[in-house]
């Protein structure tokens, strides 16, 4: 009777261990630890025609979940392309597409996005297939945080920014 006790026991404590692993897996997957899952929208404002999704990237061979930007009010999925443009001239550099192979990502290094003394880096990509429509900007800081993750200290400004140049420059209202 004591050994099937402790056999009970020590098999319990076992399943406890990994299951608490996995939980600590998974928040370490995500960036501040508030989405649940990869590709998720994890802020949704549809009737303003955007949401934040997290999104794999791959880098040196290991994935990091970053915060994109994703604007579905489009004329087509370069409008973040034509955006940065006008603003920063020239992509530093054109890149496979993450979401289909005809449409680049292209890349600003070190550019004055916001309106303050900091240095940013943004990708720009999109969308059009019969289910997705969007553009997308991913924009990290110089230190590499993500400026679209909710807890950063430019999240808000960030956002505000990207949204308005959109406006200006797509509105059709």
């Amino acid at each position: 009777m004591f050994k099937l006790k402790g056999v009970c026991l020590l098999l319990g404590l076992l399943i406890l261990i990994s299951c608490s692993r996995k939980a600590e897996y998974q928040l370490s997957k995500q960036p501040d630890a508030y989405a649940p899952f990869e590709g998720d929208i994890i802020e949704n404002f549809e009737k303003d025609g955007y949401a934040i999704a997290l999104i794999p990237v791959g880098i040196n061979g290991s994935i990091s979940y970053q915060c994109e930007l994703r604007i579905y009010d489009i004329t087509f999925a370069q409008n973040a392309k034509k955006q940065m443009e006008k603003y920063f001239g020239s992509a530093h550099y054109a890149l496979d597409g993450k979401y289909q192979d005809n449409i680049f990502q292209y890349v600003w290094n070190n550019i004055k996005l916001l309106e303050n003394e900091n240095l940013y880096h943004v990708w720009v990509d999109g969308t059009e297939t019969q289910t997705e429509y969007f553009t997308s900007f991913l924009v990290l800081d110089a230190k590499h945080k993500n400026c679209l993750c909710k807890t950063h200290v430019d999240y808000d400004l960030t956002l505000k920014t990207l949204l308005d140049r959109h406006k200006k420059m797509f509105d059709t209202n």
